[in-house]
């Protein structure tokens, strides 16, 4: 056996290492089988490059800890359990329900919700809102320009930190690799605390380069929030020449659901900066949430606030949307730059369609921000329209706005795309809407953005051989787009 052990070289030790740690790894994590094959067969046919690259981009979980439990704060199952007789036999209260079991904060009512369609509007509501800040401001976007628009936004972050109100900034730190490093020391001096989401490094605590953090939020002295799609840079209110105006969602919303905007923003931000011995532990804690009571106006401002992330274990976004998909009984409208999704997701939409349900999706027309992610899309088109979806794309500019109308019952929009990224490996935040005021704007926004887009036919149908060839090959990357 000495002798065995000693004619073993170091590379074939570290070999026999490497794979012991990976490939059970493998198994454990991944649920396809497919994958997981794929997967085994790359690590022991490449072994150093393939275990590399699955611990990068291939592990699809990811471990951090916060305050949340399995079903909820106490509080919170004992005002569900009270509301449950009114509500369980309706589609409002089985997902509140079901997102209570997941661990999700409650729906709350008394909210104020504003729409904005216009990266112009969104962003000047934005601007007089961190004038106007007293004692803090948290921002938090996945793309970062160093333009015009990102320095003004700066500019007035670091006049605020001058005077005294605490100012945290948190940025993905792939979607803001072009940030560069002498913007974010000219806002630290200033006194504003910044930190990167995942930043990747050989020496770094954490290498994954496929979780990101796509959320966006400005939270201002925990009275008033701003979420949704749009991220800060200039073509978000101008446009470019070749994808012309952007056209996105964004919202601001006062009320009872920012505190718990606000705890999801604490939760990244302790996760970032690795440490809990920062400032920002230190500020007063959110006061405790008042019990909610039961719904009885469900007119206007009824919210819940809905993250979804790769740490956990049943993914509260991808459920929201399943549900919502699975549970249309008349009209389900859906906006999604981005449509690659899942197998669930995939087949509840064909069931809805041919159930006879009203399915319309708004996609990005042909001039993509992104062409990998769009010809993957291509790719389930036919299938869905041979089910009876119907699938229009937005003519005049980019279209980036990500929504979600079911019946007249629920609405949702957010940060989260109807992908395989956004539902399995990205961190998104969404606002469920569950009073008709919200849900009529909603209503009125895909109707105005349907009138200005082309219903995909049949010259989609004539395609070549060589594009659906492209579009075959680029549905191989879904996982990963």
């Amino acid at each position: 056996m000495l002798e065995l052990l000693s004619g073993l070289s170091l590379g074939a030790v570290l070999h026999v290492v490497v794979l012991s740690v990976t490939l059970p790894r493998i198994l454990r994590v991944k649920r396809d089988p497919v994958r997981a094959l794929v997967w085994l067969y790359f690590c022991l046919l490449v072994p150093y490059l393939g275990c590399a690259l699955f611990w990068m981009i291939g592990d699809p979980s990811i471990r951090r800890h916060t305050d949340r439990v399995v079903e909820g704060p106490p509080i919170f199952r004992a005002s569900l359990r009270r509301a449950d007789q009114r509500l369980r036999v309706t589609a409002q209260g089985r997902l509140q329900r079901l997102q209570a079991r997941l661990g999700e904060s409650p729906a709350t009512r008394g909210n104020h919700v504003e729409f904005y369609e216009k990266g112009a509007e969104a962003f000047a509501a934005i601007e007089k809102a961190l004038r106007e800040a007293k004692s803090e401001i948290c921002v938090q976007y996945y793309i970062y320009r160093d333009d015009e628009l990102g320095r003004k936004l700066a500019s007035i972050l670091r006049e605020k930190a001058r005077a005294g109100v605490r100012v945290y900034f948190l940025y993905d730190a792939v979607g803001s690799v072009q940030l560069p490093e002498r913007f974010l020391r000219w806002m630290t001096r200033a006194g504003i605390e910044a930190h990167p989401f995942l930043p990747f490094g050989l020496l770094a605590r954490r290498f994954q380069i496929n979780f990101r953090n796509h959320r966006k939020l400005v939270i201002v002295d925990r009275a008033v929030a701003f979420t949704g799609g749009l991220n800060v840079g200039n073509e978000y209110i101008h446009g470019t020449p070749r994808l012309g105006q952007w056209y996105d969602i964004h919202m601001k919303v006062a009320g009872p659901a920012v505190p718990q905007l606000r705890d999801e923003y604490a939760a990244d931000w302790f996760f970032a900066a690795e440490s809990s011995e920062t400032t920002f532990e230190q500020l007063p804690q959110t006061p405790e949430l008042i019990e909610p009571a039961i719904p009885t106006n469900l007119n206007r401002g009824w919210v819940q606030t809905v993250s979804g992330g790769p740490d956990q274990k049943v993914n509260r976004i991808r459920a929201l949307l399943h549900f919502v998909i699975s549970r249309a009984r008349h009209r389900l409208w859906i906006a999604t730059p981005y449509l690659v999704p899942d197998e669930a997701n995939f087949v509840a939409l064909q069931a809805a369609a041919y159930a006879g349900v009203d399915v319309r999706i708004l996609v990005q027309n042909d001039r993509p921000d992104q062409w990998l992610p769009h010809l993957a899309a291509r790719y389930y088109w036919e299938e869905l329209m041979d089910a009876g979806v119907r699938l229009y794309q937005y003519s005049p500019g980019m279209m980036h706005a990500k929504m979600m109308l079911m019946d007249s019952r629920i609405a949702t929009a957010g940060s989260a795309n109807l992908d395989v990224r956004s539902l399995g490996l990205n961190f998104e935040m969404n606002l469920v809407f569950y009073s008709q005021h919200e849900i009529r704007a909603i209503e009125r926004l895909f109707e105005d953005a349907f009138d200005q887009a082309r219903e995909v036919g049949a010259a989609f149908r004539a395609r070549g051989r060589i594009v659906r060839i492209a579009e075959n090959f680029c549905r191989l990357f879904a996982p990963t787009l």
